[in-house]
């Protein structure tokens, strides 16, 4: 796609005669000629096609979904067991932040379980779909 030129000023040859005019149109003419420089410079767009190839996707492994998840279970588990451990003198402040921070990360486990789950879901309504046979008209 070509760029347009920049619009350039035009000047009767009785205005030219002016210095200020004069002045003001060699002003003009460059700045014309910096916004031409400048267009030129820009990147072109070009047109993109998508390419779809037909490939069947897999079903997401919950034994490789299980063993990333682990160590932060693991850390989770004995971070709060420390915290419980320490919080014996009945601080109650700490014993609210501690539940706070409890309620939080059950909150973010289960809206990552919640897209694991629809991802899933995917999945075993495309396997009833093949199981089943389309209805013939």
């Amino acid at each position: 796609m070509k760029q347009k030129k920049t619009t350039r000023l035009h000047f009767s040859e009785e205005d030219m005669k002016k210095p200020s005019v004069k002045k003001a149109a060699s002003k003009a003419e460059a700045a014309a000629d910096r916004a031409d420089r400048a267009k030129e410079r820009l990147p072109v767009k070009r047109k993109k096609r998508l390419r779809f190839e037909e490939t069947a996707a897999e079903k997401p492994s919950s034994l490789s979904r299980k063993l990333t998840h682990a160590p932060g279970d693991v850390l989770s588990s004995q971070l709060h067991q420390q915290i419980g451990r320490s919080n014996e003198d009945e601080n109650t402040g700490v014993e609210a932040a501690h539940f706070a921070e409890g309620s939080t990360e059950g909150a973010v486990r289960m809206a990552g379980y919640a897209g694991y789950s629809r991802k899933l879901k995917q999945f075993e309504k495309q396997r009833s779909w093949n199981g089943k046979q389309m209805p013939q008209m």
